[in-house]
This record gives C-alpha cells, structure tokens and sequence, in this order.
C-alpha cells in the first residue's frame, strides 16, 4: 500500500514549504492526529492521498473538518455536520501562517474525524459515516 503524505500548513508558506512525511499505517496516522489534536493549537494539515487526491484536514481541539480536494472531478468536498454542532462555533485553524475560520456547518467531532481518516486510510475510500457539501 502506498503511504499517504502528511504537512502541517499551520507554518509553511511557498517560499519556505514544510517538509511532507509519509503515514505508513493506520497506526501512525492515529498517533499523529491525537499529537497535533492535543498538544498544538488548531492548524490545518495536509495528507495526500495515492490517487492524487488531497485533504485538508483542520485539527486540534474537540472538533476539526476535512475539505476533499478531488483530482478527477471538477467540485470539492467540505465535511457537513448532519445534525450541526449544539452551539455556534468558529474555530480558527492555521494555515500557512494566517488563521482560516471554519465554523458550526463544517465542524465535526475530533473522534469522528480521526476515525474517518482512518478508515479512508484502511480502505482507499471516503467513509459513509460523512456526509459532504460541495465547495
């Protein structure tokens, strides 16, 4: 199985790019999510996938988003919460140095999202638990 490839954005920029590492495993991408959900503020990172597909993924803190930007099709996806998050929220994940705001529509729980990611890890296939709005 091809590795996806995973760069935190929160600092790079087109003159100074951050380095991509490759997610092995199932394993490893888990790890990686809990330590940036954890430890560092809400950023954006990216993971590019085999089939040159490529997702955003805003994570850190109880809550994050996925934005699937498709490589053979001609619209972008953004996770939609189905039942919308209790209370209006906005979080500001950092991407390529600026806060980007994202906020209650597209915001899911931390726990969804690694378990998502992780299934779409293990199978090469967006999961059926999300649901997607056009971007």
């Amino acid at each position: 199985m091809t590795p996806w490839r995973m760069t935190d954005l929160s600092e790079s920029t087109p003159e100074h790019p951050a380095p991509p590492q490759d997610v092995p495993d199932g394993v490893a991408l888990r790890r990686e999510l809990d330590r940036f959900r954890e430890t560092h503020p809400p950023r954006v990172l990216l993971f590019e996938l085999p089939n040159g597909d490529s997702l955003n993924v805003g994570v850190g803190g109880p809550l994050g988003y996925i934005e699937w930007l498709r490589l053979t099709e001609s619209e972008d996806m953004i996770t939609w919460a189905e039942a919308g998050n209790p209370v209006a929220v906005e979080v500001e994940f950092l991407c390529d140095g600026t806060p980007s705001v994202t906020g209650t529509p597209h915001l899911i729980p931390a726990e969804a999202l690694t378990a998502a990611l992780e299934r779409w890890f293990l199978t090469g296939q967006p999961p059926k638990t999300l649901q997607w709005e056009v971007i």
